[in-house]
């Protein structure tokens, strides 16, 4: 096991996970914006 290595993949999974986040939060307030307007 590379000690840089597996640093590098950890900030690569990392940006990917923060990436994956933000877009599932973005679509979360969408949804909650929709059933606000149709409730």
């Amino acid at each position: 096991m590379f000690e840089g290595e597996s640093e590098h993949v950890k900030q690569k999974v990392d940006k990917k996970y923060c990436r994956l986040k933000a877009k599932y939060a973005k679509a979360r307030e969408r949804l909650r914006a929709v059933n606000n307007s149709t409730t």
